[in-house]
């Protein structure tokens, strides 16, 4: 059976669109973790309860950012390779094999 006209267009626009959609929110996760990790490097409290918390919460933000920046870096385009498996999709003769 051959495939349908377009099919491969479109399934590639389909997994285009989800792939803008994770990087839109992993740069407004990015965003969001520099603007709260400045504002909590700005300001340190000054007992030891706070702090514990303080700095924590700053481990956490950092971790998230790396988190962030590893999943941007996975979408950006490599020669030869790509995380979305298209000879996977092109092997498929119809969208409902797919």
């Amino acid at each position: 059976m051959k495939p349908l006209p377009g099919f491969g267009k479109e399934v590639n626009h389909y997994l285009n669109h989800y792939v803008n959609v994770a990087d839109a929110k992993t740069a407004g996760v990015l965003t969001a973790d520099l603007t709260i990790g400045g504002y909590l490097i700005t300001t340190v409290p000054v007992t030891l309860g706070p702090q514990i918390f303080h700095w924590a919460a700053l481990d956490l933000l950092i971790a998230s950012g790396i988190m962030a920046l590893r999943t941007l870096y996975l979408g950006t385009p490599k020669i030869g390779s790509s995380p979305i498996f298209w000879e996977d999709v092109r092997a498929c003769a119809t969208i409902r094999l797919f």
